[in-house]
């Protein structure tokens, strides 16, 4: 079911097309169209596989982005009917077969075709008819009675020191088994795996892999889409979206997240408050023993609960908080649930970390192989990169490490397989080189005051010497740590020991039998069970190796130290090797912002308007970080240096106590170019940046030559994310449908009402502070295409009037603010 766009027929090429019917606004604007048709022609071409694409806030960025891709995912699925049916043409012309023969097995083949597409809509309908039954039951007030864990053997008898053994998945290669025997071997053992879990392989499609910074920036999408629609209050975030698009076929959607998001194990989640105390926690309830498996993951004999969440995630769009409001109707574990139902699905989408870690897309079961990625919000791609291959490793985790796997060791020394013991004691050696290396360091570099001391006193001196204890930091290449390390490391090849971690997964075996050992000695079985649930030391050790693995000029080494603590970092400095891996295995990505360059745009409007408006000129943002956003960009590319060559720069202050002086600097300036000239087009005066609904937003009068000009950039929406403001909404939604008050066609419910309505309020405080009187005037611009909306300047103060100009370019802004101050000068 899926295309291969190395083999595409000429005649199955798909054309870009010239409109897009799916897309909610009719017709979209020519900035929309164009970003759709290249996102499309990106996704089609065998030319090109990375496009990165650029449209302002306000231009329906996300809302171009999924209309394309989805239409284009549409279309290549008929491509794909197409081209079976081709082939299938192809093989019946070499056949001396009659021609009804012919007509009777493509006529047969195309049965085969709809009725496993039936089967699929047939699945999901079902599923969708579930989830009506169990809404009606959960507004009747029926509860489901909750699921506990079965806990009554915990504190039993100690298991046998045998399950702390490797798994049998790792075979030795000098056992004198063949190469051929044993993949004979493994083909069996595969096979009767199968057979007792009754799982088959599912068919798959292509598939579009939407991924964002965070959970939060995903699920802003809504808020999005909901200043220009109703929204209606039944449907949730995702089925309205969806709805709004219009596709031809409903989109299986699949929202993948951490256990800490989708997790709803009560009593798991109650044990550690860290994303990785619950991971392992989750992993130690997998292994059924003692009893302990967890009651919301199935058995594999009773798969079909699995598969019927599966069928439940895909009949209708939804977001995160459905997917745990299912998984505890229906009993079962979300975060599994999601994992089963990518195969079928053909948007999911997932937070940077799940992407572009290899590991964490092994362990989610995502193959990116010839699929499309898109990237929004693509301007934090870098940093996060960065981080998420960046690993930190103290000397204590070290110390525990080696303390656990000499321990291991010892006690199973002569039931490992040669394989095992051999990558055991490489592990072991190169750990203790590590050790020695870190603590020579810090001996060397943090403690010569210290040894200076012992000495003089030793000595009988009674010098007084001051004992220096600042960190102290070094950095190093990669090659240069392995060359510290000595001969203690020869022959030991660190890609050979991550891959033997990785596959054996004998870092929590270690750290189980460590903690089962020290609960023998120390009798304080509350602490070990507690530190069962934390992350098992090798994990970051392994996680360190594989760092080590890359290349040395990618990244550095840093070792610090600070009083009793010392540590060693792996810094990567070059994502590049990263992301290709991702760029050569999908068909294509999309790397889309909507400030990837808006702010060289944003910064030739203000060059501009400061060239136009005398005295003083306030630029209101929607927030702090937006501010501070504009404030590095602007000065990385040298324009904020310009701007201060005609204006003065002030940037309103975080801290409270900040603001008077920065007032008081502003008026000078001012005062200063206003007591210089007897015209007001004369130049200079002064820029405040400011944040709408902050300190200088509220109460503060900019009247006369303190603000001639007042920009606001963007629309200041207040944050979805806020309870008390989603409970406004919900209450006001409410009251409307039992008030029965009618509204016009088309317009919003109360709730968006409300929601709009504040962050209006926002805009027109801003606003009233440079107009304070009669004979006061100022230039208001207003920098969003949103205010253009008649729904949206209509909420603008009714004082402005008629005076409100809304112009198709910036070019006619420019020559309007020019008139004006020409108006006002005659």
């Amino acid at each position: 079911m899926r295309s291969d766009p190395q083999s595409v027929a000429p005649d199955l090429v798909l054309s870009t097309p010239t409109s897009f019917p799916s897309f909610p606004y009719d017709p979209p604007y020519d900035i929309q169209v164009a970003l759709m048709q290249h996102v499309y022609h990106t996704i089609e071409s065998k030319e090109q596989k990375v496009a990165i694409v650029e449209s302002p806030t306000g231009t329906g960025k996300t809302l171009s982005l999924l209309c394309s891709t989805l239409t284009w995912l549409d279309d290549d699925a008929g491509r794909v009917r197409r081209g079976k049916l081709q082939v299938l043409k192809s093989s019946l012309k070499d056949d001396n077969d009659p021609e009804w023969v012919h007509e009777q097995a493509l006529a047969s083949h195309i049965r085969i075709l709809e009725g496993e597409e039936a089967e699929l809509q047939d699945r999901l309908a079902r599923a969708r008819h579930n989830e009506e039954v169990l809404r009606r039951k959960s507004k009747a007030n029926v509860v489901r009675k909750k699921q506990k864990v079965d806990t009554r053997n915990l504190d039993e008898n100690d298991e046998d020191d045998l399950e702390f053994l490797p798994d049998d998945e790792l075979k030795d290669e000098d056992d004198g088994i063949s190469p051929a025997v044993r993949a004979l071997m493994k083909s069996l053992s595969d096979s009767q795996t199968k057979d007792n879990t009754q799982q088959v392989d599912e068919p798959t499609c292509t598939k579009i892999y939407y991924a964002s910074r965070t959970h939060s920036q995903l699920a802003q999408l809504r808020g999005e889409v909901c200043l220009q629609w109703p929204s209606p209050p039944t449907l949730t975030y995702y089925q309205y979206f969806f709805e709004l698009l219009k596709t031809k076929h409903n989109p299986r959607i699949v929202p993948l997240a951490s256990r800490r998001n989708l997790c709803i194990n009560d009593e798991l989640r109650a044990k550690g408050d860290s994303a990785a105390e619950l991971d392992e926690g989750c992993r130690e309830m997998i292994n059924d023993k003692k009893g302990t498996r967890c009651p919301y993951l199935p058995p594999p004999d009773e798969d079909h609960r699995m598969l019927n969440f599966r069928d439940h995630i895909l009949a209708t769009p939804k977001d995160i908080e459905d997917l745990v409001t299912l998984g505890k109707e229906l009993g079962t574990c979300p975060y599994f649930g999601s994992r089963r139902a990518i195969p079928q699905a053909q948007l999911v989408t997932l937070p940077y970390n799940l992407l572009l870690q290899r590991s964490a897309r092994e362990a989610l079961g995502i193959d990116i192989t010839n699929h499309v990625v898109v990237v929004d919000e693509a301007h934090n791609l870098i940093d996060s990169l960065l981080s998420v291959h960046t690993v930190s490793l103290s000397l204590s985790t070290l110390t525990t490490s080696i303390f656990q796997l000499t321990t291991y060791l010892t006690r199973f020394r002569k039931k490992l397989s040669p394989t095992h013991g051999l990558h055991l004691r490489r592990l072991l050696r190169f750990l203790g080189a590590m050790k020695a290396f870190l603590e020579s360091w810090r001996d060397e570099k943090v403690t010569d005051a210290s040894k200076a001391v012992a000495k003089a006193e030793s000595g009988g001196e009674k010098a007084k010497l001051k004992l220096e204890r600042k960190p102290k930091d070094e950095i190093m290449p990669s090659n240069k740590l392995m060359e510290s390390l000595g001969s203690q490391v020869d022959g030991v090849n660190l890609l050979e020991i991550e891959a033997y971690l990785r596959r054996s997964k004998i870092a929590r075996k270690i750290s189980g039998y460590s903690d089962k050992e020290a609960e023998k000695v120390s009798g304080q079985v509350r602490a070990v069970k507690a530190r069962r649930h934390s992350t098992p030391p090798l994990h970051a050790v392994e996680a360190f190796i594989l760092a080590l693995t890359n290349n040395d000029s990618d990244g550095r080494i840093s070792l610090h130290a600070e009083k009793d603590l010392l540590s060693i970092k792996y810094q990567l400095l070059n994502p590049s090797n990263h992301f290709r891996e991702i760029v050569e295995a999908v068909r294509c990505v999309i790397l889309a912002g909507g400030t990837m360059s808006p702010m060289n745009e944003l910064g030739q409007v203000l060059t501009n308007i400061v060239n136009l408006v005398p005295y003083g000129l306030v630029v209101f943002f929607p927030s702090y970080s937006f501010l501070n956003s504009v404030k590095i960009t602007f000065q990385k590319s040298g324009l904020l240096e310009r701007l201060n060559g005609k204006k003065k720069i002030f940037f309103e202050p975080e801290s409270t106590a900040e603001v008077e002086n920065v007032l008081r600097q502003y008026a000078l300036a001012i005062s200063s170019a206003n007591s210089s000239s007897t015209t007001t087009t004369k130049k200079g005066g002064a820029l405040l940046f400011a944040v709408v609904g902050a300190k200088l937003s509220e109460g503060i009068n900019f009247s006369d030559s303190l603000a001639r000009g007042v920009v606001i950039v963007g629309l200041p929406f207040p944050s979805l994310a806020s309870v008390e403001l989603k409970e406004r909404m919900r209450y006001v939604t409410e009251l409307e449908k039992t008030s029965n008050v009618g509204k016009s066609p088309g317009s919003k419910d109360a709730g968006m009402e409300l929601y709009e309505n504040q962050c209006m309020k926002s805009v027109n405080q801003s606003i009233g502070r440079a107009i304070r009187h009669q004979k006061d005037y100022a230039s208001l611009i207003l920098v969003d295409a949103r205010y253009g909306a008649s729904r949206i300047n209509a909420k603008l103060p009714k004082w402005i009037g008629k005076d409100i100009i809304v112009t198709k370019n910036f070019g006619q802004a420019v020559k309007e603010v020019g008139q004006f101050f020409r108006q006002k000068n005659n």
